[in-house]
């Protein structure tokens, strides 16, 4: 192992030691973030140079997931599985899942700088947590590309992400539009101190700090997972006799809620929109629940953190930040995209095919 990568790991092992276990300091550490560096600041004038990170294929390539607990997270995967079987440039694809540990996610990416990948992408689990050690890997030489979620770092070979600021800012937009201003929501949040979660609620509020008559009657963090979800929602409907809307941060948690309102025999509200097939079904089934805008946090996100790992072990020029603006599903394209043979975890914004949809889920 190289003298640079000797203090990347090290460096890692000092980190593991400050965090533990790792997400109780992230959550404390999203209390001070700025949301408004989550503002979209999409680039692409900014390129890395031909020939920077150039070396001859095949490539061992490194992906570290920050979980695969959730129904899109499993997608994700899957989805950059894809690409490295037929990526003939790629010979191995060795992926980790963090467990949604930040301390987990430091030694899988030390194992696998000491397995000698050729570059490695990474999911952070937190904006902050891993800016030492992806810095360290940036400044060894070893190209890192930095992938999916909202990342306050500025030292990596790539970034291929999304605005979740303007994703909540949508999904709120089009809330209280629906509810004309007005009225009580219920909000559920994903996992805390994550990044999506973090500029999502931000854009949120930028939104609704503009409508006094909108009131949050209660709110919890359901970690993206529907079960979960059900149980909170359950706790919430119960305790408010008056919920006019629902503000979820995933589209598996508004269905949640919804089904759960109508287990209590309560009206259905309008509710927050994302490509979550079981939520385009509902919408489809109760339309008065619809607010017509599902933003998408595409599932082939690891395709693209795989392209530019490639290309620039290629010493294709590259660009170095893509930030998308949430590709969106409205009511005019709803039909082009929910899969009512498919069950309701997929993910319906994915470049996989039915056939590997259907196997993937033939156990649903």
């Amino acid at each position: 192992m190289s003298k640079s990568l000797r203090k990347i790991v090290g460096i890692g092992v000092l980190i593991t030691l400050i965090l533990g276990l790792g997400i109780g300091l992230t959550n404390c550490w999203a209390q001070e973030i700025d949301y408004s560096k989550f503002l979209p600041t999409i680039s692409r004038d900014e390129w890395v140079p031909a020939g920077t990170y150039k070396k001859d294929p095949p490539y061992t390539i490194g992906v570290s997931f920050k979980f695969s607990t959730i129904d899109w997270a499993v997608l994700l995967i899957e989805e950059t599985k894809d690409y490295a079987a037929h990526n003939k440039y790629i010979k191995r694809l060795i992926y980790t899942d963090a467990e949604g540990k930040i301390s987990k996610q430091i030694h899988d990416i030390e194992d696998m700088i000491a397995r000698g990948v050729d570059a490695i992408c990474i999911n952070p689990m937190s904006p902050t947590a891993l800016i030492p050690i992806i810095d360290r890997i940036y400044e060894s030489g070893l190209p890192v590309v930095v992938f999916e979620t909202d990342y306050l770092g500025d030292k990596y070979s790539a970034l291929r992400t999304n605005s979740n600021w303007e994703f909540g800012r949508m999904i709120t937009r089009a809330l209280v539009d629906k509810m004309g201003g007005k009225g009580n929501i219920i909000v559920l949040r994903g996992v805390a101190g994550v990044g999506p979660d973090i500029a999502r609620w931000g854009g949120a509020e930028d939104v609704l700090k503009h409508y006094p008559n909108i009131k949050i009657v209660a709110m919890d963090y359901a970690d993206w997972a529907y079960d979960k979800a059900r149980v909170i929602a359950a706790s919430m409907i119960a305790a408010n006799p008056k919920i006019d809307g629902i503000w979820a941060c995933g589209g598996q948690m508004a269905l949640a809620a919804e089904e759960e309102l109508l287990k209590a025999g309560r009206p259905l509200v309008p509710c927050t929109g994302e490509d979550y097939n079981g939520l385009l079904k509902f919408w489809k089934k109760y339309p008065e629940t619809c607010t017509g805008v599902a933003p998408c946090q595409p599932v082939y996100f690891g395709k693209l953190a795989l392209e530019a790992a490639v290309n620039l072990l290629q010493g294709i020029p590259t660009i170095r930040k893509v930030i998308l603006n949430p590709p969106t599903i409205t009511m005019e394209t709803l039909d082009k995209y929910v899969r009512p043979d498919l069950p309701k975890e997929v993910w319906c914004n994915t470049t996989l095919t039915e056939s590997q949809l259907k196997e993937i889920y033939r156990a649903k």
